[in-house]
């Protein structure tokens, strides 16, 4: 069976969509309000990378059980401290 290009492209972007729907952008503020960066959050597989304002990788990290996640930097050394997510709505 031959599929035309349409018809092959609704199929990607409906994958796309549907991939995309498993991740969150979460925007990282400091105390004052400015904006420091974003974590993207795989909610399937509980991964975490973090990325500073200029969208330079800064670390990763899984979430656990209770919604905390552990941060690491680009080496792997453990970074202070832990990251509370959210409520979910």
């Amino acid at each position: 069976m031959k599929i035309g290009g349409t018809a092959l492209l609704a199929v990607l972007l409906l994958a796309g969509v549907a991939h995309a729907a498993e991740r969150e952008r979460i925007e990282l503020f400091d105390a004052k309000g400015r904006r420091t960066g974003y974590a993207i959050v795989d909610r399937e597989s509980g991964r975490v990378d973090y990325f500073d304002a200029s969208s330079r990788r800064t670390g990763y990290g899984q979430v656990d059980a209770t919604g905390r996640a552990d941060r690491f930097d680009t080496d792997g050394r453990r970074q202070d401290g832990t990251v509370l997510p959210p409520a979910r709505r």
